[in-house]
């Protein structure tokens, strides 16, 4: 499952002066992120372990850690992190990243139920709509997820999760051409979407779009950060030389 969305940024460089632990805390998670972004997913999660067990509680620093844990499929330890988070401060980034991590455990009424709590804070999130159309998506209820995509684009016209969302409903429909189309806005919406980027990528090759696919594929192989997306980077670098 590739296509959830998540709200994580790293922290702001700004620590006040004097504030030690917080400080201490802040370059730990920056270490993590460093650690997470260079493809080093069992450094970043030991970095912020190590924080997080040395200093009190930070709702911040437990998101963080749940979001890795869950990408890691630690999605267990991840769903007990999020609930402390979720009840130290009951917020979007929290609920999002736990009802991700109820996502990817099998766990989909949990996984919507957090979502609808998402909803009673922000009801015109596009984010939370994207997020329950991958649940509904991956339990092929189409119909479901087409709805929620097409209220996460209602609430945010530049919603690159909610047409690529869109394009997966389309592609398990059989309508390849709107399939298409989605993804590429997806990508011209949001360059980094990764996932869009590399589903675009093969279906234009399938499609015997070959000018078009390397184009795409140049694109993610150059720009996909290697630790999420090594294998896929691989996968098209591969094809790449079949295509020169």
């Amino acid at each position: 499952m590739r296509h959830y969305s998540s709200a994580f940024f790293p922290l702001s460089p700004l620590v006040k002066k004097g504030a030690c632990r917080p400080a201490m805390m802040a370059a730990s998670r920056h270490l993590a992120f460093d650690l997470w972004r260079a493809g080093d997913l069992a450094g970043a999660i030991a970095a912020l372990r190590a924080a997080v067990a040395a200093s009190p509680p930070s709702a911040g620093a437990q998101i963080q850690l749940g979001t890795y844990l869950t990408e890691a499929g630690q999605t267990a330890a991840a769903i007990e992190l999020l609930k402390q988070a979720v009840v130290t401060e009951p917020n979007l980034d929290a609920l999002n990243a736990l009802g991700i991590a109820y996502a990817r455990h099998g766990r989909a009424a949990d996984a919507l139920s957090t979502f609808a709590r998402s909803l009673d804070i922000d009801p015109g999130n596009a984010m939370t709509f994207e997020n329950i159309g991958a649940v509904h998506l991956d339990a092929g209820r189409l119909p479901d997820a087409q709805r929620a995509f097409e209220q996460a684009i209602a609430s945010n016209a530049e919603s690159s999760q909610g047409h690529a969302g869109l394009a997966m409903v389309a592609i398990r429909q059989g309508d390849r051409k709107t399939a298409i189309a989605r993804w590429e806005r997806a990508v011209a919406l949001q360059p980094a979407n990764f996932d869009a980027l590399y589903d675009l990528s093969v279906q234009l090759a399938q499609d015997g779009q070959l000018a078009a696919a390397k184009k795409y594929m140049e694109q993610f192989v150059r720009t996909a950060p290697r630790g999420q997306y090594g294998k896929d980077i691989d996968k098209l670098s591969t094809l790449l030389t079949h295509l020169r």
